[in-house]
C-alpha cells in the first residue's frame, strides 16, 4: 500500500464504507438492547440513553455514508463523496447538517447526566424541576444555531478556491480538480469561537451534573436517606455512562491534535487527512461497543446472542452425548437400510 493510494478518494470512501458495514449491525444490537433489554430499574434513563445512541449512530452514518468528506487540512475545505452528494444536496447544507449532528451528540451526553440528577433528586417541586425545560430547550436550540454565523459568513467560493490552491501548492491532483467547498478562510472567528463555545459549554454542563449528582448521593448516604447499595448502583451507572461518553473522545483526540497542528503550521498531507478522519468516523461505533460491554444487561444479551447461552451457564453435556448417540444410531440404521 503506497502513499498515492492513501491519498486517493477510493481509499477514503472504501474505508468509510467498510466501517459503516461493521457499525450498522453493532448499532442495531445497541438499539435492540436499549429498547427491549433495559431493566425496569433503568426505565427513567432509557430514553435518554436511546437519544444518545441515536445521535451517535447518526454521526457514524452521516460521516461514513451520507457525506464521506474529503478534508483538505490545513485549509478548512473539502468535498463530499457520499449519498447526499449523489442526490445533489448543496455542500453548504451538508456541512451545516454535519455540524448539527456532531453537536447533538454532545447535547445528548449533557441530557443523560441531567436526567440522572433530575430523577434522583429533583422530581418534586424544586427549583430545578421548574428550570430544566427551559434549560433543555436552550441547549437544543443552541445545537441547531451555533454554526449559523459560520454558515452566513461563507466566502465566495470562486475566490476562496483560488486562495486555497495558493495556500496548498502540493495539493494532490484529484482534489485540485474537484469542485471542493471552502468553509472559511479565517478559521478563528467563524469556526474556532463557535466550536470552542459549544464544546466548552457541553464539557462544563456535563461536569456540573456529574459533580452535583455525586455530592448529593454522598450527602444522602451519610444522612441514611439513601442505602449503600442504591448509591453503589447509581455510582456504577454514572461511571459507565462517563466511560461511554469519554472513551470515543479519547480515540479521536489524536486526529484533532493533528488537525490543530496542520491548521496552525499550514502542514498538508492528504494521506494523513484521510487516515485521521477515518478515526473520527469511528466515534459512534466505539461508543456503542462501550455501552454494550459495560452495562451488564446489555453485555449478557450480547453474550447470549453470540455464544448461544447466558453467561455463567454450562453446556448440557448429557443432552449433547444423547444427541450424538442418537445421531450415530440413526446414521447406522440409514446405512443398513441403504445396503439392504
Amino acid at each position: 500500500m503506497n502513499d498515492s493510494f492513501l491519498q486517493s478518494a477510493e481509499f477514503l470512501s472504501g474505508g468509510f464504507h467498510f466501517l459503516t458495514l461493521i457499525a450498522i449491525p453493532i448499532h442495531v444490537i445497541g438499539m435492540y438492547c436499549i429498547l427491549f433489554k433495559t431493566p425496569h430499574s433503568m426505565n427513567t434513563v432509557k430514553w435518554s440513553m436511546f437519544n444518545l445512541h441515536f445521535w451517535s449512530m447518526a454521526l457514524d452514518l452521516s460521516i461514513g455514508f451520507l457525506l464521506v468528506p474529503v478534508c483538505l487540512f490545513p485549509a478548512l475545505a473539502g468535498y463530499p463523496l457520499g449519498f447526499l452528494n449523489w442526490l445533489s444536496v448543496p455542500m453548504s447544507v451538508q456541512t451545516y447538517a454535519m455540524t448539527v449532528v456532531t453537536a447533538m451528540v454532545g447535547t445528548s451526553s449533557v441530557v443523560i447526566f441531567e436526567n440522572r440528577f433530575f430523577y434522583l433528586f429533583s422530581t418534586s417541586a424544586t427549583f430545578w424541576s421548574q428550570l430544566r425545560k427551559p434549560f433543555l430547550t436552550f441547549n437544543y436550540i443552541l445545537t441547531f444555531v451555533f454554526f449559523l454565523p459560520a454558515y452566513l459568513w461563507l466566502p465566495d467560493q470562486h475566490d476562496a478556491r483560488k486562495r486555497v490552491i495558493e495556500m496548498i501548492p502540493n495539493m494532490v491532483q484529484h482534489v485540485r480538480e474537484s469542485d471542493f467547498f471552502v468553509i472559511a478562510l479565517d478559521s478563528f472567528i467563524p469556526l474556532a469561537l463557535p466550536f470552542a463555545f459549544m464544546g466548552g459549554l457541553t464539557f462544563f454542563q456535563s461536569l456540573t451534573f456529574i459533580g452535583l449528582t455525586t455530592s448529593k448521593m454522598e450527602k444522602l448516604t451519610k444522612s441514611r436517606q439513601m442505602s449503600e447499595q442504591t448509591m453503589k448502583m447509581q455510582r456504577t451507572f454514572l461511571r459507565v455512562v462517563c466511560l461511554q461518553v469519554t472513551t470515543p473522545v479519547v480515540i479521536i483526540v489524536i486526529p484533532f491534535i493533528y488537525i490543530t497542528f496542520a491548521v496552525i503550521t499550514s502542514y498538508y498531507n492528504q494521506a494523513l487527512n484521510n487516515i485521521f478522519f477515518l478515526f473520527v468516523g469511528m466515534y459512534g461505533m466505539v461508543s456503542t461497543i462501550v455501552m454494550l460491554s459495560c452495562h451488564r444487561p446489555y453485555r449478557n444479551t450480547c453474550y447470549s446472542i453470540f455464544c448461544m447461552r447466558t453467561p455463567g451457564t454450562k453446556l448440557n453435556t448429557v443432552d449433547a452425548h444423547t444427541f450424538a448417540r442418537r445421531f450415530i444410531n440413526e446414521t447406522k440404521s440409514f446405512v443398513s437400510f441403504s445396503r439392504a
